[in-house]
């Protein structure tokens, strides 16, 4: 609704071939600074550019490990500063030095210099701070990079063995002789693997974990890589503020972004979805996670849940390759159209699907607005957090309702949010606005069903309108109607955990008590609601009828 937008951002990719980019040198006065106003390193007298562009040095790295980029610790150097250091955005890589340094020879690079421990294997670490960080997206594990210092030759300028930014071990734990802090004014480039002798082989396809050890329960905060179809991508609300906030802060707590892939399998009719989380400090995501991107996650950290789903979180070694863009024009591949008991055979079954099918009752239904800032509830127009000075007593609208629907082969549990409860509720959009400004003089209304023909439980007075308009609207045919439900599994199926047993069942009908097994029912998030075109598309439903 724009009424309720307050920020719009938005951000424009450009793709570019390597083979049709050429990178520039940018003037000292002209280059971007990336470090923060308030840093407490003080800005150090800048060399003079030389005068000649066919002066410099040069040196070839393997690049075998690339960490995230995020905000790190790391100590300045002593009398730099008498402030407290703050963390510093900034990445590191991992490789093997290719040869020795290289001298400017006109417009080429003279022969490497021969050192004693050539046979050697020289793994180096490089750290990117400040401006530098902005050759992040350029980097990728199993390149051959041309590491390029201008300037006059300087003995020894990549033979650094520590550095005042690490520790050694640091070095130990990435396997690294030597540490290296890469200038602002250094340049890189990509070299051919075609144009360097000696190149140590190594296996250019991407490590990824297999299918089992990745949807296993049984292996937890282990470290896996894979590539997958970004589904879905979308910025969730910061968890409640006793959870995540000192009492009195008024910091406004940031959310963390969802997104939604589906895993790259062979020979797999509905291919298996997972979740991967992304929180500070890794927020903003990295660029190009995009919905109908292909990409390979390297090192996430797989977690289980307590309900046994799996999923992965970012972690400060995670490194990610976007290995194709979405296409110009989407195509949305059309979801499969199924039975509800067809959920309930186990074996492989799609993780979203379509449903033809009809509205049994109303289990609940909870209509609310909260505070923008600190999502608590908002009543009689104030934040209703104790002691509030939230710089914005701005409210914004949520909303969930719980169904039970059945299309003759078995039943199941819908939970709809926000504007889907409208949908389920049979509302125009106008509808639906005036419903939600009744709701926010009381700020919350709350309705809660037991079950099928049992007295409804109310969070307001019965005699009320509004509440009696709900009461009325959940049980009347409007809601309990014939649908079109298109829905996602709210539990992923998972070949480490069984299907729930059939649980005996007593029924009473008239004087004659009944027993029969009944299947656990089918738990569903909704992700839209559809009026049926024809009568004959219910299904399974209209031929029980």
């Amino acid at each position: 609704m724009t009424g309720f937008i307050q920020k719009q951002q938005a951000r424009v990719y450009v793709q570019f071939f390597l083979a049709d980019a050429l990178i520039l040198p940018v003037p000292r006065p002209l280059r971007p600074s990336l470090h923060s106003p308030a840093s407490s390193t003080p800005p150090q007298t800048e060399p003079t550019l030389p005068e000649s562009p066919h002066i410099g040095q040069s040196r070839l790295f393997l690049l075998s490990h690339k960490e995230a980029l995020m905000k790190r610790n790391f100590c300045v150097p002593s009398g730099a500063s008498l402030e407290v250091p703050k963390p510093t955005l900034s990445f590191h890589i991992s490789g093997s030095w290719l040869g020795g340094t290289q001298r400017k020879e006109g417009t080429g690079w003279g022969p490497p210099e021969l050192k004693g421990d050539e046979n050697k294997d020289q793994k180096v670490l490089l750290i990117f701070l400040g401006s530098s960080v902005r050759w992040f997206e350029f980097l990728h594990p199993g390149h051959v990079y041309r590491l390029v210092a201008p300037g006059p030759p300087t003995p020894m300028l990549f033979e650094e063995s520590g550095s005042s930014c690490t520790s050694q071990r640091l070095l130990e734990l990435a396997g690294c002789t030597s540490c290296l802090t890469i200038q602002d004014d250094w340049t890189l480039e990509l070299e051919s693997f075609q144009d360097i002798p000696d190149v140590p082989s190594i296996d250019r396809a991407l490590p990824e974990s297999s299918l089992t050890d990745l949807l296993s329960s049984n292996s937890a905060d282990s470290l896996v890589s894979f590539s997958a179809e970004i589904l879905s991508r979308i910025l969730c609300e910061p968890l409640p503020a006793p959870l995540r906030t000192k009492p009195g802060s008024t910091e406004a707590r940031r959310g963390y972004v969802k997104i939604t892939v589906a895993l790259e399998t062979a020979d797999c009719e509905f291919p298996p979805h997972l979740d991967i989380y992304i929180e500070d400090p890794h927020l903003p995501p990295p660029l190009g996670l995009l919905p109908g991107a292909r990409v390979y996650f390297n090192q996430l950290e797989k977690r289980v849940s307590r309900s046994h789903n799996v999923y992965c979180c970012f972690r400060s070694s995670t490194y990610v390759q976007v290995l194709s863009f979405p296409p110009e024009t989407t195509v949305s591949v059309p979801l499969p159209h199924i039975y509800l008991a067809g959920l309930l055979q186990g074996g492989q079954v799609p993780f979203q699907a379509i449903a033809s099918c009809h509205i049994v009752s109303v289990f609940s239904l909870q209509l609310l607005w909260v505070c923008a800032h600190c999502t608590s509830l908002f009543l009689q127009g104030r934040c209703s957090q104790q002691g509030s000075t939230c710089p914005t007593q701005t409210p914004v609208s949520q909303a969930s309702i719980r169904l039970l629907v059945e299309d003759g082969t078995a039943d199941a549990v819908v939970t709809c949010k926000n504007h889907h409860v409208a949908a389920a509720l049979g509302l125009c959009p106008s509808e639906w606005a005036s419903l939600l400004e009744f709701v926010r003089g009381p700020g919350k209304v709350a309705l809660q069903f037991i079950g099928p023909g049992s007295q409804p439980e109310y969070s307001a007075k019965i005699d009320e309108p509004l509440t009696f308009f709900l009461r009325t609207l959940c049980t009347s045919l409007s809601v309990l109607r014939p649908i079109v439900l298109s829905f996602e599994l709210e539990r992923k199926p998972s070949k480490n955990i069984p299907l729930d047993p059939p649980r005996l069942q007593r029924f009473q009908c008239g004087e004659h008590p009944l027993l029969t097994y009944v299947n656990p029912r089918i738990q569903l998030l909704c992700l839209s609601i559809q009026e049926p075109k024809h009568a004959n598309s219910l299904g399974a439903f209209a031929s029980s009828s």
